[in-house]
């Protein structure tokens, strides 16, 4: 049952984009959290409820509190809060598996289900497990119908939290799906919260008999403005017992007038509020004349210029740029657009090494919208706050040169095309031969060893990072300027082996096909001046696609079998044989150059039928054996068997 378990997604161990993870605070949001109780305790037919809202509106924060409340109830079935700041919590195929864990752990006899459910078909508890239907069904459905029969008297509520912060969109709306497919039929009752995306809204409103909703930032105005006003006003009392000289009364700040505006440009955004306390507890012994200046900022029906949101993060970019030359700046710009443009979040260390700057001593300027780890060395990732900064950086309207005349809007293709150039720079930097450092006679594979062997914590999360998402970067690069094009040249020419062998390692070596695949896309936009790479990125596809298998189980098999079988006119092979002395050499019998056919997949029995999947990533095969078998059109492996069908 523990392969089902992952830490930090659950609510009293979730990992927040956003800071500290928190109840709601006591007097606040309580007809909302009263009204999610009413229905969870209920007995109404519909099982499913869509908690929708935009930004800001403390989403995450109700549902924590709702989890709390039903879990001192003894009514929790279980929590997923989903999350960027984490690869687990933002990933949409580990919620159904968290989900059968925690529903384990309210009845032996669930349990017991669970587990003869995994012995008969152990690849339902897979982090890679494809079919969100048959796994709900088998580690969900299946267990809490057989427990029904054996008189459950309350319904146990699941609640899942930001699912629009999956990395797999498509995936949530399948999850969903399948949900509300299943939820009719099983003693479980569903809170899901999200944003208002477009996939997302479409698979709910497949099935409306079947779920409420409710939206979030349609609550009365005046409602939430009391419940900002209750929590701006314990915050800032905090903040001044902290502060204030011992001959201060406790109760002389802050002035109502002060306040009064800080509500009325909060509006109905708690994340405005939040920020804005983090803005002035910041400050210190400053923490007066902060809040000052909040409170005449001209407010939102006065300017020209937009929200006061945005004029909260104008003052806050103006303050982290004070005292600071122009050279600063651009690293502080520099430092926020890899936070901005990565496609997964990492350290305060990983960012320093490809930044090459002290990334600390930017960051903590903007440290009231910018989540910081405290210890240099620790693990969690340096994050936004809240999604709406990134937006309004990346927005030129709003983080206009009026709001931020030193700082300026960040612009995704530079900041791409910044952050591919030194993923490629990382990459021919510290990337070599046994990237691990293993023992010489370790590197020789045997039968039966694997790549279970290698301690690949030894890899820098840099390093992980870039061999995995440097093509991303560079695929939306507008420009291609000559270093990116020298850095990509040195790296096919003198790391493309090294790289393989690391992928092989971290176990994502599907990402390298990929990757060839999209750097192909990417450099045809642009065939003057890469003219000479585009073939060799060709070859090494078609290179790695052949020997997938034997490189993935074996990652040193890179530099001997995989450059065995090549065509001898080959560029990877011309490249690297000389280079590569170890690996042996075939006198006769190669072919001259590569054929027709990128991959050829085995099957065992004679095929019936094929059909490709509508973006073409997957293909099924019909055999005579009564299977059906997914395939993985990139790296020619099974993903899936599917067996009894005629």
């Amino acid at each position: 049952i523990d392969r089902l378990r992952y830490e930090g997604i659950s609510y009293d161990t979730r990992v927040s984009s956003y800071g500290a993870a928190r109840e709601c605070m006591p007097g606040t949001r309580i007809k909302v959290l009263a009204d999610l109780e009413n229905w969870a305790l209920g007995d109404g037919l519909k099982k499913v409820y869509w908690v929708v809202g935009m930004a800001g509106t403390g989403k995450s924060t109700i549902l924590h509190t709702l989890c709390h409340n039903l879990d001192d109830k003894h009514l929790l079935g279980g929590s997923f809060f989903c999350s960027r700041a984490s690869d687990d919590a933002s990933n949409t195929r580990l919620i159904i598996p968290s989900i059968a864990h925690s529903l384990a752990s309210t009845s032996p006899s669930i349990k017991s289900q669970i587990v003869a459910a995994l012995k008969d078909e152990p690849k339902l508890a897979e982090r890679t497990y494809i079919d969100p239907r048959k796994q709900f069904r088998k580690l969900i459905h299946d267990p809490m119908r057989t427990s029904l029969k054996q008189s459950i008297t309350k319904y146990k509520i699941i609640v899942i939290d930001a699912l629009d912060e999956c990395t797999e969109l498509e995936q949530v709306s399948a999850l969903i799906r399948v949900i509300l497919d299943f939820a009719h039929h099983i003693p479980l009752k569903f809170v899901i919260a999200s944003r208002d995306e477009g996939s997302i809204q479409k698979a709910f409103c497949l099935s409306s008999d079947i779920r409420d909703d409710f939206v979030l930032h349609e609550v009365e105005k005046d409602v939430v403005e009391g419940d900002i006003t209750i929590y701006l006003t314990s915050e800032l009392e905090v903040i001044h017992n902290r502060e204030r000289d011992d001959d201060e009364a406790s109760n002389s700040w802050p002035p109502q007038d002060q306040l009064s505006t800080l509500v009325d440009h909060s509006g109905t955004l708690f994340i405005y509020a939040a920020t804005a306390v983090r803005y002035i507890s910041d400050g210190n012994d400053l923490y007066k004349s902060r809040l000052q200046t909040l409170s005449t900022q001209v407010s939102v029906s006065e300017t020209e210029f937009g929200s006061s949101l945005d004029d909260l993060y104008g003052g806050v970019l103006k303050e982290a740029c004070k005292r600071l030359d122009k050279g600063e700046i651009s690293c502080m710009r520099e430092l926020m657009s890899i936070i901005v443009f990565l496609q997964n979040p990492l350290s305060l260390k990983a960012i320093s090494s490809l930044s090459k700057v002290n990334s600390r001593s930017f960051l903590s300027r903007l440290a009231s919208v910018i989540y910081i780890p405290i210890n240099n060395n620790s693990d969690p990732v340096v994050t936004p706050f809240h999604a709406s900064f990134p937006d309004f950086l990346i927005d030129v309207t709003r983080c206009s040169h009026q709001r931020c005349p030193s700082f300026g809007a960040l612009i995704p293709s530079e900041g791409h095309e910044m952050l591919a150039l030194r993923c490629l720079q990382l990459m021919n930097t510290e990337l070599k031969y046994n990237i691990c450092d293993v023992p010489k006679e370790q590197t020789v594979s045997r039968r039966g060893t694997t790549n279970s062997l290698y301690e690949t914590q030894k890899i820098p999360a840099a390093l992980r990072y870039s061999c995995v998402y440097w093509a991303s970067h560079l695929s939306k690069v507008q420009k291609l300027r000559s270093d990116l094009v020298n850095a990509l040249d040195d790296f096919l020419k003198k790391h493309l082996l090294h790289w393989m062998e690391c992928l092989s390692l971290l176990n994502k070596l599907e990402a390298g096909v990929k990757s060839l695949a999209t750097a192909r896309t990417s450099l045809l936009q642009f065939k003057e001046t890469t003219h000479e790479l585009v073939p060799l990125i060709d070859d090494s596809q078609r290179v790695l696609q052949m020997s997938f298998l034997m490189i993935q189980q074996h990652a040193m098999e890179t530099y001997q079998s995989a450059l065995v079988w090549l065509p001898k006119q080959s560029l990877i092979c011309r490249l690297y044989a000389e280079a590569v002395p170890q690996a042996p050499r075939v006198i006769l019998g190669l072919p001259k150059a590569w054929g027709p056919t990128e991959i050829t997949i085995q099957t065992g029995f004679g095929v019936c039928a094929v059909a490709f999947s509508p973006d073409g990533s997957q293909l099924a095969s019909g055999s005579s054996d009564n299977t059906v078998q997914i395939w993985n059109t990139a790296t020619g492996q099974e993903e899936a068997k599917l067996e009894g069908h005629t």
